[in-house]
């Protein structure tokens, strides 16, 4: 008369304990990833190095009035402009404007580079220490 339905099959044999233990390894991933980004905090030293020569050295300070600088690379000139705590290439002389298209940077360890041009940018933390690291000691 009645029939019965078929047992579902148990994709996933999980517990209580494992979802709770699934929640706190999420929770700590994202408490790691927001710790790692809030450490690039915004600021530093730019640096223009033209053919991996340091050329030029400024501070990213909020509050600095923008202005335009003209770099002369191994193609041509380039154009980067610096507005208070970011800079970026407005101009190169290579052909694909790659380092153009990056846009503005503007915390420690991000740049831009030009590879035909040979023009990079890069911003440095102002508290960088020179010497032996933890790693190496």
């Amino acid at each position: 008369m009645f029939q019965r339905k078929p047992a579902r099959k148990k994709i996933w044999n999980l517990t209580f304990w494992d979802g709770v233990i699934i929640v706190i390894a999420i929770a700590l991933s994202a408490l790691t990833m927001l710790v790692t980004t809030g450490a690039s905090a915004k600021g530093g030293i730019a640096i223009i190095e033209v053919g991996g020569r340091e050329v030029m050295r400024f501070s990213l300070e909020r509050g600095m009035q923008k202005r335009t600088i003209k770099i002369k690379g191994i193609h041509g000139m380039s154009k980067i402009e610096i507005n208070g705590e970011k800079v970026r290439m407005v101009e190169s002389a290579c052909r694909d404007k790659i380092c153009v298209r990056t846009g503005w940077i503007d915390s420690p360890g991000k740049s831009i580079v030009c590879l035909p041009n040979r023009v990079v940018i890069r911003i440095v933390s102002p508290k960088k220490k020179r010497g032996i690291d933890s790693v190496t000691e």
